[in-house]
């Protein structure tokens, strides 16, 4: 698909040149002049067709048109990277947490089982004592 495109806007710059070239370039300064079969050309250059020219045109403004979509869509992609690396940093951010409150809960856990084998000494002590 490159190749495709690569080759489309070297053939279109190439029209461009032939086309535009002899405009900028050109000692005539007669305006355009519609020539019939066999009359001499008050300029040197490249005669094409009105349908011919037509075609050279739309081909070069088709071009551009894709030029500007390759853009857009170049835009788009750097858009959509950039969100990516937000996203992903802001998964990072929120598994750190979530491996950070795992931790805390851990320990809040051992503290707990702790507190309830401390309470069940202290009461299997006072019941013994209470025994006595």
């Amino acid at each position: 698909m490159l190749h495709g495109e690569l080759q489309m806007r070297t053939l279109t710059l190439l029209i461009s040149f032939v086309l535009f070239s002899q405009n900028i370039n050109a000692q005539c300064q007669q305006p355009a002049k519609y020539l019939e079969q066999g009359s001499p050309a008050p300029c040197s250059g490249y005669l094409f067709s009105p349908e011919k020219e037509a075609e050279l045109r739309l081909m070069s403004q088709n071009q551009e048109l894709k030029d500007k979509k390759t853009q857009l869509l170049q835009e788009q992609l750097l858009l959509s990277e950039s969100i990516t690396i937000k996203e992903r940093e802001r998964a990072e951010m929120w598994r750190i947490a979530a491996e950070e409150s795992s931790k805390k809960a851990l320990t809040n856990d051992y503290f707990m089982i702790l507190l309830g084998v401390g309470l069940t000494v202290l009461a299997g002590w006072s019941i013994g004592q209470v025994g006595r």
